[in-house]
């Protein structure tokens, strides 16, 4: 069935009510005459929210292309190229929350379980550790960064191994001012880890990693193409000879021969 206008009215009675602070709602649709249809349709039921709406029309690789630019992971988007659902994610939150509520009501209490340090998800501040490119595009891991970035050459220059470590340590304060923790990714969720040594070893491996990566740059080889074969010693240029005009001098040669 068709919606009417009583169907708008409670969709943007929906929307009003939603307890969520709407940043941008991003719809792809095939581009078709129907889709195009449905998305004005949308378009009258968001009321004043029409301007947080992004429609995305094309296949699924145009689509994709385009949510990369508003910085939107599309790896871990719930639906591969063909269109398969992907459970992986919605197993590993499932393992997440059979993990946290394991405990009971004891989770998150001082002295209870070791579930306790089960994080469900991490915030925009944290540091995460695990392996990926994925994850280096959390907003707490870029700060993180930055972080190391600002402090590398004092940390590089320092000649006593005592600053060095003063230099970690602060770098741990800072996420801290800011709300951040320090988790990783361990059985399947994530860990809070509560050692600090063990984290300030993770920094100054973070300090390692910046300056492998500094050096690979630097290292970098460049090629550079120029057409120095083709000039003479007197700095003029040398025409290029043709292939066929030059086999076809050598037939001439040699029927003359």
């Amino acid at each position: 069935p068709k919606p009417g206008s009583r169907d708008c009215k409670y969709a943007g009675k929906l929307f009003a009510a939603m307890p969520l602070r709407l940043v941008a709602v991003h719809l792809c649709f095939p581009n078709s005459l129907a889709y195009n249809c449905l998305r004005s349709g949308l378009a009258l039921t968001m009321g004043d929210k029409r301007s947080r709406l992004r429609f995305h029309c094309g296949d699924c690789v145009e689509t994709q292309y385009n949510l990369q630019g508003y910085g939107i992971p599309t790896d871990q988007l719930p639906i591969t190229d063909s269109g398969n659902i992907k459970t992986k994610y919605f197993h590993q939150w499932i393992r997440v929350r059979k993990s946290l509520e394991s405990g009971g009501s004891s989770v998150g209490k001082p002295g209870s379980s070791a579930n306790a340090s089960t994080i469900e998800c991490p915030g925009m501040n944290d540091v995460i550790f695990r392996c990926g490119q994925a994850y280096l595009c959390h907003p707490g891991n870029i700060m993180f960064r930055g972080l190391i970035e600002s402090k590398y050459e004092d940390h590089n220059q320092a000649d006593i191994s005592k600053s060095k470590v003063a230099i970690t340590w602060w770098i741990m304060e800072q996420v801290e001012q800011r709300n951040g923790r320090f988790l990783i990714w361990d059985n399947g969720c994530w860990e809070l880890m509560t050692d600090r040594q063990q984290i300030r070893l993770k920094v100054a491996s973070a300090f390692k990693d910046h300056k492998r990566r500094l050096r690979a740059h630097l290292n970098c080889q460049v090629n550079e193409s120029s057409t120095h074969k083709f000039e003479r010693q007197d700095g003029k240029k040398r025409k290029r000879q043709d292939d066929s005009s030059e086999s076809g001098s050598n037939c001439f040669k040699l029927l003359n021969n």
